[in-house]
């Protein structure tokens, strides 16, 4: 009955089924050659027969312009690769297993609604695409790492705000220019955090929440400034880029509470960039290493300083021969002398030990 339906319909209406049987095909034909059963027929009941037991399927670099909805029959799939595809949207899934995604470099320029329903998800990479934004409920309860670099998306993803579980964010190389203060105040899990290449301007101040941040990524963030709290509230890190920001000329003395991630930072973005065309990262590494240096500086120098503090010269009293020198107590080594003098010292105190 299918032949003739094709026989009698116009050349357009066969073409176009031509075409969906041919991404169907060609689609099982993948999963069955992924299997290690190209031997089979491409058809549903093939899959379904040697489905049992199948947890992964990479199915990246195969040109799938329409996953076929027989996917469904891998009712035990955990791990599900399709990036470098021709991808756009997804069929309705039906994988109540299914754990981590994959979609790199694909065509989607909106956020597939087909994975709304799988509540086990916790690892999904949408790297490469189109997105310009995400729903405001993604219904993944056990999210713990999204990868949404190199997209189009121009706010920060609210609905990623609900997820506690999550442990890693990655949004470089997008077009977001403003974190909410609340962003991250319920993510307390939240260890990696990926912001790079977008125009925020500053460092936003939602960040003072991610105590618990491992690696932190604000390069080529246009940021002309960092401020004090910086240092104190993510002495956690232990990578931190703030590379290619050539307006800040300036760190604060709280720097040096994330010193170190700084020097990892600087050292993983030289074993990343080994070629001398990329001369000119390596050299801003070395003048982001200089202002630590600088900031850290400015701090031995003050401690230098309150530690070797005296009060001046007081002048004696009517009875006091003016040869005697008069002995300062303990207690006014740093806060002695005239009112000037302690705000001066209060001030050394305020800007570059506390």
């Amino acid at each position: 009955m299918a032949d003739n339906l094709i026989e009698s319909g116009s050349e357009d209406e066969q073409s176009d089924i031509e075409v969906v049987i041919d991404h169907e095909t060609e689609c099982i034909e993948a999963i069955l050659v992924q299997l290690h059963r190209p031997d089979l027929q491409p058809t549903r009941e093939n899959i379904r027969l040697i489905a049992r037991g199948v947890t992964e399927l990479n199915l990246s670099f195969e040109d799938i312009h329409v996953l076929s909805d027989c996917i469904n029959e891998l009712q035990d799939l955990e791990v599900l690769g399709l990036d470098d595809n021709q991808l756009s949207e997804l069929p309705d899934l039906n994988l109540p297993n299914l754990k981590k995604i994959v979609l790199n470099d694909n065509k989607f320029t909106s956020y597939p609604s087909a994975l709304k329903q799988h509540n086990k998800i916790e690892v999904i990479y949408l790297y490469n695409n189109k997105i310009t934004e995400l729903p405001d409920d993604l219904n993944l309860p056990n999210l713990k790492v999204i990868v949404l670099v190199n997209n189009k998306l121009t706010s920060y993803p609210s609905a990623l705000k609900q997820h506690n579980k999550i442990e890693e964010i990655w949004l470089r190389n997008n077009q977001i220019t403003e974190l909410p203060a609340d962003t991250f105040e319920n993510n307390l899990n939240l260890k990696e955090l990926g912001l790079g290449s977008n125009p925020l301007g500053h460092v936003p101040s939602c960040l003072m929440h991610c105590t618990g941040l491992t690696w932190l990524a604000l390069y080529k963030c246009k940021l002309t400034s960092v401020p004090e709290w910086f240092g104190k509230k993510l002495k956690n890190l232990d990578k931190l880029h703030l590379q290619c920001n050539p307006d800040l000329v300036e760190l604060p003395n709280s720097i040096r509470f994330v010193k170190q991630a700084i020097i990892n930072g600087n050292n993983k973005w030289r074993e990343d960039h080994p070629d001398p065309d990329d001369m000119k990262l390596l050299e801003d590494c070395n003048r982001v290493d200089a202002m630590v240096d600088a900031a850290c500086d400015r701090v031995w120098e003050s401690q230098r300083i309150l530690l070797t503090a005296r009060p001046g010269p007081q002048a004696p009293s009517e009875d006091e021969d003016e040869d005697e020198v008069k002995v300062t107590p303990c207690h006014e080594v740093l806060f002695g002398g005239d009112e000037e003098r302690q705000k001066s010292i209060m001030k050394l105190i305020v800007q570059y030990l506390i």
